[in-house]
C-alpha cells in the first residue's frame, strides 16, 4: 500500500472565501502566511485520478497553513475535508486544522475533530509569528490533549517564517527548511522531554535538518550528569564525532530525535534528499510525502516520485515499504 502523508486539499468554500475558486492560480500574502491559490486544491476528483496514475492507495489531507486564520476557517477546512473522507472511504485521511494562538477554540476544536469528525490527527505550523512550538501558554495544553487522545500531531513548515526575506526566494526556498529545522530542536529540548508519548510527523524531510543533524548533535546539551563527564576546556566547543560518542551524547540526542517521524515531502521527490533520508533517519520513522499538489502538480510527477523510491537497489524492500505506507498504516492503527 502506498499513503501520501503530506496532501493539500482546501475545501471550495474555505478557498472562496479568499480567491475565485474559478480564478487563476494566486500567490497571495496575507494572514501572516505566504499561500498560493491554485485551483487543483479543492478539486477531489482530480486528486483521485492522479493518485490512480501513480499508483497512490490514500492520501492524508493537512492544510496548517490556515492555523493563522482564526477558528471560523479552521473549522470550515474540517468539516468540509471530512465530508469528503466520508464520501472516498479507503482513499482519503485529514488531519485538524487549529486556530492556533486561540487557546480555548483551539482546544474545542481539538474535541469537535477528533471526537465528532473523527479526524485523526491534528495539524501545526512549524511556528506561528510570535508563538513557537515551545510556547508553553499556547502549545503546551494542545500537546497535554493530543498525547491523552493518543492523537498524531502532523507538523507543516510556516510559510512566511518571522524575519525571512521575500527577495530571492528565500522565504519560500530556504526559510521554511530553516523554520522546519528549529521546530525538529524545539521538540528534542523542550517538548518531548515534557510529553515523552506524543507522536509528531515533521515535514519536507526535516527541512535543513539532514544537512545539520550532525551538527545539531556535536552542540547537543545533554543531562547535568553527562554534561560533568566533559572535561571544562571542551564542554561549551561543539564535540567531534569520536567525542560525541565517547560521552553518551550520541545515545541521548538519538533518543528523542528518533521519536520523531519525517515525511518525504518538500523536494518534489529530489533523488539525493531521498537517499540521505535513508541514511540519516531510522527506516521506522520515514512516511511518504508528496506536497500534491503545490510541488508534485499531477499524476505524472506522482508516479516519477513513486517510481524512482522503488528503483533504489541499495534500499531493502522492507524499507521501502514502510516507507510507501507501512509506517503511516502502524502510527495510526490502519486497517
Amino acid at each position: 500500500m502506498i499513503i501520501d502523508m503530506h496532501h493539500h486539499f482546501m475545501p471550495r468554500k474555505a478557498y472562496a472565501r479568499f480567491h475565485d475558486p474559478d480564478g487563476p492560480t494566486t500567490r497571495k500574502i496575507m494572514h501572516g502566511t505566504d499561500f498560493v491559490f491554485y485551483p487543483k486544491l479543492h478539486q477531489v476528483e482530480t486528486h483521485l485520478a492522479d493518485m490512480d496514475e501513480a499508483g497512490i492507495d490514500m492520501a492524508f489531507f493537512g492544510l496548517a497553513q490556515w492555523n493563522v486564520a482564526g477558528r471560523e476557517i479552521c473549522n470550515i477546512i474540517n468539516y468540509e475535508s471530512a465530508e469528503e473522507v466520508a464520501r472516498h472511504p479507503g482513499r482519503l485521511l485529514c488531519a485538524a486544522t487549529v486556530p492556533v494562538g486561540d487557546l480555548q477554540g483551539s482546544l474545542d476544536e481539538i474535541d469537535y475533530a477528533i471526537n465528532v469528525l473523527k479526524l485523526p490527527a491534528i495539524t501545526l505550523l512549524s511556528s506561528m509569528e510570535t508563538i513557537t512550538l515551545s510556547n508553553k501558554e499556547f502549545m503546551w495544553p494542545i500537546y497535554e490533549k493530543a498525547q491523552a487522545m493518543n492523537v498524531p500531531i502532523i507538523i507543516h513548515p510556516n510559510l512566511l517564517p518571522a524575519g525571512a526575506e521575500n527577495e530571492c526566494t528565500i522565504s519560500r526556498s530556504i526559510a521554511r527548511g530553516y523554520d522546519t529545522a528549529k521546530c525538529v530542536l524545539r521538540f528534542i529540548y523542550d517538548v518531548l522531554p515534557a510529553f515523552p508519548d506524543l507522536k509528531v510527523v515533521i515535514p519536507h524531510y526535516g527541512g535543513s535538518t539532514f544537512a545539520h543533524k550532525g551538527r545539531m548533535n556535536a552542540f547537543f546539551e545533554g543531562d547535568e550528569e553527562t554534561m560533568s563527564k566533559i572535561p571544562q576546556s571542551i564542554r561549551v566547543l561543539p564535540k567531534s564525532p569520536a567525542e560525541v560518542k565517547e560521552y553518551g551524547l550520541d545515545v541521548q540526542f538519538n533518543e528523542r530525535f528518533n521519536k520523531l517521524y519525517f515525511d518525504g515531502a518538500g523536494s518534489a521527490g529530489w533523488e539525493p534528499i531521498t537517499e540521505m533520508a535513508f541514511r540519516v533517519v531510522n527506516h521506522d520513522r520515514l512516511v511518504f510525502g508528496t506536497d500534491y499538489p503545490m510541488e508534485c502538480h499531477n499524476g505524472r510527477d506522482l508516479k516519477w516520485y513513486v517510481d524512482n523510491v522503488k528503483a533504489m537497489d541499495h534500499i531493502s524492500e522492507e524499507s521501502k515499504n514502510k516507507f510507501f505506507g507501512d509506517n503511516i498504516v502502524k502510527l495510526f492503527n490502519l486497517k
